[in-house]
Parts: C-alpha cells; sequence; structure tokens
C-alpha cells in the first residue's frame, strides 16, 4: 500500500500524504539532491524551476519521532518539460522596507487558487525577511525580492511606531538563528504544521508563516493581535493590519484579497 501520492503539474510537483501517521518529518529529493517543499496540512508542493528538462526521479522519506527508526521511503518519477513564456506583468513599484514590516500575499506558489490560503513573512532589515515555509526546512531567512517575485498579488504594512517594529526584526532574526541550532543538533523544532490544537503562543511546537509573524509581535514588541478562530491565518493577520491605526498600508496590489474568512 502506497503512503504518497504524486500528481505532476506544469510548474510544480504536489506530493499528498495518504496516511494518518503522526510522522515528525518529511524530506524530498529530486535526482539524488535535496529539494524544499511548501507544506499544506498533508499535501506538499515542489516547484520545478532550475530543474533540468526531461524524466526526473523523486524521493520521499518520511520519520516517525526518533531518527534512529528507518524512514518509510517512496520512489516516483515525473517529467519536467519546458515553461511556457510567461505573460508580462505588472512591475513591483520600488519601495523602502525596514524592520518589522509585514508581507502578506493572498497568491500562493503552489498552484492553489488565490484568496485560500496565502503567505506572511516579517521584514528584518532592507533586503531581507523570516518566514515560515514548511518542507524540510520550517523557518528561513532569504530575500525580500524572491517573496515579492514570487507573490504579486500581496500587501505590504508597517508599524507607526519603528521601535515596534524593530523590536519585532530582532525577535525574528532570534527566533530563526535559535531555529538553525537547533536544527544542526537534530532537534526538529518547531516544527511546520496547521495543527489546530497548538497554542498560538507556544513558539517551539509548530509553526507556520502568519504565526510567526504573530509571535514576533507578541513576544519582541508586547504587542498582541486579535485571533477569532483557532489558527492565525495569513487572512487573519491581513484583517488584523488593514484598518489597524497602529499600521500603514504601504502598498497594496488591486486583486489583492481573501475569500473565506479562517
Amino acid at each position: 500500500m502506497k503512503c504518497f501520492s504524486v500528481q505532476n503539474h506544469q510548474d510544480y510537483v504536489k506530493v499528498t500524504d495518504l496516511t494518518r501517521i503522526p510522522f515528525q518529518t518529511y524530506t524530498f529529493e529530486v535526482d539524488g539532491q535535496m529539494v524544499e517543499a511548501n507544506q499544506k496540512g498533508p499535501r506538499f508542493y515542489i516547484k520545478k524551476e532550475g530543474m533540468s528538462l526531461g524524466e526526473r526521479t523523486l524521493t520521499v522519506s518520511a520519520h516517525l519521532p526518533g531518527w534512529e527508526r528507518s524512514p518509510i521511503v517512496e520512489q516516483f518519477t515525473f517529467l519536467v518539460k519546458e515553461q511556457p513564456a510567461n505573460l508580462p506583468t505588472a512591475p513591483i513599484p520600488v519601495r523602502e522596507f525596514k524592520a518589522g514590516d509585514i508581507l502578506v500575499a493572498s497568491d500562493n506558489v503552489n498552484g492553489l487558487q488565490p484568496g485560500y490560503m496565502g503567505h506572511s513573512a516579517i521584514v528584518i532589515n532592507g533586503t531581507e525577511l523570516i518566514e515560515a515555509v514548511g518542507g524540510q526546512t520550517a523557518i528561513r531567512k532569504d530575500t525580500i525580492q524572491q517573496f515579492v517575485d514570487q507573490h504579486k498579488l500581496h500587501a505590504h504594512y508597517r508599524p507607526k511606531s519603528a521601535e515596534l517594529g524593530s523590536k519585532a526584526a530582532v525577535y525574528a532574526g532570534n527566533y530563526y538563528s535559535q531555529y538553525a541550532e537547533n536544527v544542526s543538533k537534530g532537534e526538529q523544532k518547531p516544527i511546520f504544521s496547521f495543527d489546530l490544537q497548538s497554542p498560538l503562543d507556544d513558539p517551539w511546537g509548530e509553526i507556520y508563516c502568519s504565526k510567526l509573524v504573530w509571535l514576533a509581535y507578541h513576544y519582541g514588541a508586547g504587542y498582541t493581535m486579535k485571533n477569532d478562530h483557532l489558527w492565525f491565518s495569513p487572512g487573519d493577520l491581513d484583517a488584523n493590519l488593514r484598518h489597524n491605526p497602529d499600521f500603514t498600508e504601504v502598498y497594496r496590489h488591486p486583486e489583492m484579497k481573501f475569500v473565506i474568512n479562517t
């Protein structure tokens, strides 16, 4: 019996966990090279960008708690075809970014329809941000440019208090450093998950993109954003900030919106 299914799409591969087994971590390799995957519940999305054309071999490994136990390993093949030429899009306006700025997107890199999931991140300086992305790497430091390139439908918010933003950014940077140290010791803390049983104020159990932003402001700046449901989604984050007197909307794509209230 297969534990995973794989669907091949034009610019990404979708892997679905068919089991109810509480795996602790997953790893993905394409032709022997480890790749990142964005996790959305039991589904994982691997971008084909940069892969060689032709048939590729995907190896999926799922690890139970305790790395001394052998993982479940399954292999699949998928085809990488030449990508169609991208249609011209409106350029992202040139903007200044400051520590503590928040980016919230309603579109997705995994092919999901805009408005139903989204993504978010916190800016730590003029060129970099911290984000929770899922897959093998739960939290990463990356460029602001890659975010705006991948998420055209986004909003950009800035706290009116520079001190508030600076404190939140410092927390995010320290949080990322502690996560990286945990991983170097073989400890996957936190893991990327949308587990509704995980308290929003618990930083080391489970993490997801908008929870990371919430934690940075809650613990770093002493500023707590309201949450109306079990989990604090990118849509909740956008709703918190859009008409918030403590924040300024620096930019908003005209088609940026969420269609469901999570």
